[in-house]
């Protein structure tokens, strides 16, 4: 039972970081790119998204140590 929240807790931190990152992305993408291709704003858009779905899959398994 430890180990698996042990293990719950190290995926939720990885998802996090990894949305923390793709958030990043964004707010720097534009400070070091030119932002007036298609082809860069559809990359930002991406990554908000992925950073998103990160931040929104580390909440769910978060969640999971307090229904075991």
């Amino acid at each position: 039972m430890r180990n698996k929240v042990t293990f719950i807790k190290i995926s939720s931190n990885l998802f996090q970081n990894l949305g923390a990152g793709w958030l990043g992305l964004v707010l720097l993408g534009p400070t070091f790119s030119n932002v007036k291709d298609i082809h860069t704003i559809l990359v930002l858009t991406l990554d908000l998204v992925f950073g998103i779905v990160f931040l929104i899959t580390a909440f769910f398994i978060e969640r999971q140590i307090y229904d075991i």
